[in-house]
């Protein structure tokens, strides 16, 4: 992987990880809000561009990258449950193929 797409990656994560008190956003399916949420973020960013706010827009950029990816993942466009053997459904306790923590409509 090439070094920027980590650095972006760490980013993001470092911004689901600051809002992870917030709801879970695997279980946030809502298009609009989700919109919404985004053209916030993207104001954010363009007032922190405007204002060489390098560290802001760096964090605004991630914020809106997991924004859209949040808006895939309601959209089911990215599958993150890989399937595997003996994996427990944290909701069900039942037997699960998938490791989704039990996200996933296919799973238990």
């Amino acid at each position: 992987m090439i070094e920027q797409l980590k650095d972006f990656a760490e980013q993001m994560q470092k911004e689901l990880d600051d809002n992870s008190h917030k709801e879970d956003w695997r279980k946030w399916n809502d298009l609009n809000a989700m919109l919404w949420e985004l053209e916030y973020h993207k104001g954010k960013l363009l007032i922190a561009i405007k204002d060489d706010e390098k560290k802001l827009v760096k964090e605004y950029i991630a914020d809106c990258a997991n924004i859209l990816m949040f808006i895939g993942n309601a959209g089911e466009l990215y599958r993150g449950c890989e399937e595997i053997d003996g994996q427990e459904c944290y909701k069900t306790g039942k037997e699960c193929k998938y490791n989704c923590e039990g996200l996933c409509k296919d799973s238990c």
